[in-house]
């Protein structure tokens, strides 16, 4: 899988910014696209509402358009009752809504959150029930929360810890990168300390 996530804070783009970023990024030799911008707030904070059909008829447009794959993504982490059926039922029924539009990957995304104990079970299990419910031939991505803060108060980006619950599992491949360019950002080597980060230090 090699790709794009327009998962960035700011304005998402619009459908036609879309199809002409995912044209450069097949020329490029990629396949993938994931929609996951966090300042759409039916992706993030109020991720409970369906989306309206105008949105759903983009992702058929761009699915018919793309020789791409496409993916659609959900951050519900901010209020999401992983235990509670009716937010599972929730979160199922906007996956089935652009899987009927034709998209074939979905990713559950539980980033850009503070850790609590126990929460990665917690995620881990409701990424388990989701790959249960969905059609066989559709993937599914899940992001999980164990980077955020990590390259701030490591001094060795080499020593950073991944963790992936419940994978892989059988036809699973686990694939994890972590990269960062310029010097560290660690505070005893210069950088800053975790409470004087900013939202735009360290997107490099």
């Amino acid at each position: 899988m090699r790709g794009l996530i327009e998962g960035f804070y700011g304005t998402p783009w619009s459908w036609d910014q879309r199809i002409e970023v995912c044209r450069a990024v097949g020329a490029a030799g990629m396949d993938t696209y994931l929609y996951a911008p966090k300042d759409d707030p039916l992706h993030r904070s109020d991720w409970r509402t369906p989306y309206p059909g105008s949105v759903l008829d983009g992702f058929e447009r761009l699915v018919a358009e793309q020789p791409l794959r496409v993916g659609f993504s959900v951050s519900p982490g901010l209020s999401m009752d992983a235990g509670s059926a009716e937010d599972r039922a929730a979160l199922l029924g906007k996956y089935r809504t652009v899987i009927e539009r034709g998209v074939r990957l979905v990713g559950l995304l539980f980033d850009d959150l503070d850790p609590s104990p126990g929460l990665g079970t917690v995620h881990g299990r409701a990424t388990a029930w989701l790959r249960e419910q969905l059609p066989d031939d559709v993937e599914l991505v899940m992001v999980p929360l164990h980077y955020i803060h990590a390259c701030y108060v490591r001094s060795h980006y080499n020593a950073m810890e991944i963790g992936m619950q419940d994978a892989p599992r059988p036809r699973e491949i686990l694939y994890g990168l972590v990269m960062a360019t310029g010097g560290r950002v660690h505070s005893r080597l210069g950088g800053l300390t975790k409470d004087k980060v900013s939202v735009h230090d360290g997107q490099r």
